[in-house]
């Protein structure tokens, strides 16, 4: 009797030993219940913070100055025959008008040197919009790119852009397809008639002749003392020696 009243004894210990490892595992889990809620709940105000910033970061980027918009370029991937004489230059917001000069134009023909220079004028329009005179750049047939930086130009609250934009377009003009081209220190004298470029020389000599993506169409052409057919080309622009050539 008296080992199971012992026995009975050391249930009931373990009962309760059970009873109170039961309760403290409740409480840690409640704990961690609320430990997860609060990190949940720290989560969605990080979440909803970064999708503030990502809002405050779009907005600026809507408000940095920038070009939206240059017209008066041909949209027509043929060429034109009469050159492009001006641009216009349209803005996001107000600019500071005298950040805006020709330091700020690039201007290629047949991926040459850049032309800009103090001839290339600027002037306003509206609050917006800008008209650059390139009409001293553009007398030759080419394919010309302009392009608007935007880095040095202010807005009217003196902060400085980050997006310029660019244009393209090619002018095969009517008057440019006589050309002097200096070979070897004599001067040549290179013209077309249809599909066909002659040279007329005051002795032999040689030539290579590029088309308007500077790719060599012919090498070491030859030419005699005289007028010498040196090609026959579909129409287009060609480079010869450096100088433009028109076969229409």
């Amino acid at each position: 009797v008296k080992d199971m009243a012992d026995g009975k004894e050391r249930i009931l210990t373990a009962v309760e030993s059970l009873s109170s490892i039961s309760e403290e595992y409740a409480a840690s889990t409640q704990e961690t219940s609320a430990s997860i809620t609060q990190l949940n709940s720290n989560m969605s105000g990080v979440v909803g913070e970064a999708d503030e910033l990502s809002d405050i970061s779009l907005q600026l980027k809507k408000n940095v100055l920038t070009v939206t918009e240059i017209s008066g370029v041909p949209t027509s991937v043929d060429a034109v025959t009469s050159p492009v004489d001006a641009v216009v230059v349209k803005f996001n917001r107000k600019i500071q008008n005298e950040t805006f000069d020709y330091n700020d134009i690039e201007l290629y023909c047949q991926g040459g040197e850049n032309l800009s220079d103090p001839s290339i004028s600027v002037v306003q329009q509206d609050d917006y919009t800008y008209l650059v005179d390139i009409s001293s750049k553009t007398n030759h047939s080419g394919f010309y790119k302009i392009e608007v930086n935007v880095n040095n130009i202010l807005d009217e609250y003196g902060n400085a852009g980050n997006f310029g934009k660019n244009a393209t377009w090619s002018q095969l003009l009517e008057y440019d397809s006589v050309v002097d081209v200096w070979n070897d220190n004599d001067s040549i004298v290179v013209y077309t008639d249809h599909n066909h470029i002659y040279v007329k020389s005051t002795k032999a000599g040689s030539l290579d002749i590029y088309d308007i993506l500077s790719r060599l169409i012919v090498k070491n052409a030859r030419y005699d003392e005289g007028v010498t057919l040196v090609a026959t080309l579909p129409k287009g622009i060609y480079i010869v020696n450096g100088q433009k050539v028109i076969v229409r």
